[in-house]
């Protein structure tokens, strides 16, 4: 039966039609703002970026970001970017220096 037939006779009835309630989609989780890091290495931002040469040759960069001072000591350039090839830039970023204790990536976009 269609809706507008439903109404109708409900409304020769005199009964009351039921509303519809939508569901509520959950809200995310604010976990607020991230702790204010001590020293350098102690936090890096990670983000990569991809453009096209004007010959149409996809190409990669990978920064990273010292949150603390603001410095950054990666800055990977590729055509092809592996797991392998950012894990080697930001071991030799890190030069035997005890490791981040978090790291912040951002998402992927295309410049």
């Amino acid at each position: 039966m269609s809706r507008k037939r439903v109404r109708r006779l409900y409304r020769l009835k005199g009964v009351q039609l039921r509303r519809r309630v939508r569901q509520r989609k959950p809200i995310a989780l604010h976990r607020g703002p991230a702790p204010t890091p001590a020293g350098p290495t102690e936090r890096w931002s990670m983000d990569f970026v991809h453009d096209t040469l004007a010959d149409g040759r996809p190409f990669w960069i990978a920064t990273v970001m010292d949150t603390w001072n603001r410095q950054s000591p990666v800055r990977e350039v590729g055509f092809r970017m592996s797991n392998k090839t950012v894990g080697w830039a930001l071991d030799r970023a890190l030069n035997g220096t005890p490791g981040r204790s978090a790291k912040r990536t951002a998402r992927l976009y295309s410049a």
